[in-house]
């Protein structure tokens, strides 16, 4: 898939996909109800060859930061984070 977010492109088939072990919540705002969260289970965390980081979800796509990333990797797939940035003290 290609997302044009901010004049960058983002092609799915040319960056590597880091984890798809997670949730990635987001909120949609209803007319009637207010702003409602939505959970998806359809979650790709993308890193291009730049390092730009991408997050794709029920189709969409959303350019996150490295830390956005790093929290994401934290809370839900450690082993990913360690792939990507080092390997985590032990406690």
């Amino acid at each position: 898939m290609v997302f044009v977010i901010n004049k960058k492109k983002y092609d799915t088939n040319k960056m590597e996909l880091v984890s798809n072990k997670f949730r990635y919540e987001y909120k949609v705002s209803h007319p009637i109800f207010g702003g409602l969260t939505h959970v998806t289970c359809d979650t790709g965390l993308y890193k291009s060859e730049k390092g730009n980081w991408l997050v794709v979800f029920d189709g969409y796509g959303r350019a996150v930061t490295e830390k956005e990333a790093q929290d994401m990797l934290l809370k839900h797939d450690y082993k990913a984070y360690e792939k990507q940035f080092g390997k985590l003290e032990e406690a």
